[in-house]
């Protein structure tokens, strides 16, 4: 019996033991630990900055190229795409680089250049170069009617010569109403300069021009003006294609008899400390 009461009053001394010392460990922190919790969190929060910084400043930085790089890629593709439905030798630059000008093509096809039989009804109605004509047959037909207030023109060869020039309107003729896909009549009998090797004509509606202006920031697009021998300048004018513009240039070779014409365009745009600048060129189909 004292035996088995010696061994509780020791399990007892030890419970009391273990609960006390349960008890000291489960004390919190000093302000001194505090403290020295708070400097070294500090210090791994300015080592981290240093790194994390430059990532996340050069991942702002190449989000806001990627909008420039995003807006200069599409006025250029939106020339690009009107170039090349652009009437052949009508691209003309001026304002030292900074005003592009065509005219638009919105349709062509093959003039009968002669009668295919004294018989045919109706009779056929050939193009004449040697007498004032107003009306012509479309071998094949176009794609559409023509629309009335469209003009025709026949061989075009350049943009600046007084002759063959679409500007100067030697070789251009207004559509007139009665038109249709496959008979071409004009509002006024007109005696064309030349006639093409390939008996081409085109149909075209109206001149475009895009109008740079860095001053402003701007590249504009101005279209349905007049047509005239006097390339327009004003850079004011049109609808906004782009702005925060910083440079811009447009440079046309027109190529050969045996080789088109090629389109260079460049364009900058910036913002803030972000400048981008895109290079396009564009081959230009030239044959009159």
């Amino acid at each position: 019996m004292s035996d088995s009461r010696g061994f509780r009053l020791r399990r007892s001394a030890q419970a009391q033991r273990s609960r006390h010392g349960a008890g000291t460990n489960e004390r919190g922190f000093t302000l001194i630990e505090m403290i020295v919790v708070i400097v070294i969190t500090g210090i791994l929060a300015g080592v981290l900055s240093r790194f994390l910084s430059e990532p996340v400043r050069g991942y702002v930085q190449v989000a806001s190229r990627g909008v420039l790089v995003d807006q200069a890629d599409i006025a250029l593709r939106r020339i690009a795409t009107e170039v090349q439905r652009a009437l052949p030798n009508s691209l003309r630059v001026a304002c030292g680089g900074q005003c592009l000008e065509f005219l638009s093509s919105v349709d062509g096809g093959m003039y009968r250049a002669q009668v295919s039989s004294p018989l045919a009804a109706p009779p056929d109605d050939i193009l004449d170069f040697t007498t004032a004509d107003n009306s012509f047959d479309v071998l094949g037909g176009l794609r559409n009617a023509p629309t009335s207030g469209n003009f025709v023109v026949v061989y075009n060869l350049n943009a600046t010569a007084t002759t063959n020039n679409a500007y100067e309107g030697d070789n251009r003729a207004t559509i007139a109403a009665v038109s249709t896909i496959n008979r071409i009549v004009l509002t006024a009998p007109i005696t064309f300069p030349q006639p093409s090797g390939q008996q081409r004509f085109y149909v075209v509606d109206v001149p475009v021009s895009y109008l740079c202006d860095p001053g402003a920031g701007t590249v504009r697009r101005r279209a349905g003006y007049p047509i005239s021998a006097a390339q327009p300048t004003n850079t004011a004018q049109g609808v906004l294609l782009s702005d925060r513009v910083t440079a811009c240039n447009f440079a046309f070779d027109p190529g050969s008899a045996t080789r088109g014409g090629l389109l260079t365009m460049s364009l900058s745009l910036a913002d803030g400390d972000e400048r981008i600048t895109l290079l396009h060129q564009v081959h230009v189909f030239n044959a009159p």
